[in-house]
């Protein structure tokens, strides 16, 4: 969280799932900044909460084409 509000990245990849706790106050506080951000996560494309909804999920294992593939749709929209 603190590499967020010190320097906003141009884009990130969120694993939803941090040790047991959930990455969406850092979705947030991208989505408040303007960060293009997508999730990653091993248990399938999931259904996010309210403002995360429409974020696209890798899922895992993922290749670095499919990382390539979700940047390049949310760089587009």
């Amino acid at each position: 969280m603190k590499l967020v509000v010190s320097c906003a990245p141009d884009i990130a990849i969120l694993d939803v799932n941090l040790h047991g706790e959930r990455s969406y106050p850092i979705a947030d506080a991208l989505a408040d900044r303007g960060v293009l951000y997508v999730f990653a996560t091993g248990y399938g494309d999931t259904e996010h909460p309210g403002r995360h909804r429409h974020v696209p999920t890798l899922t895992k294992p993922y290749s670095l084409e499919d990382v390539r593939l979700i940047i390049g749709s949310i760089a587009e929209a």
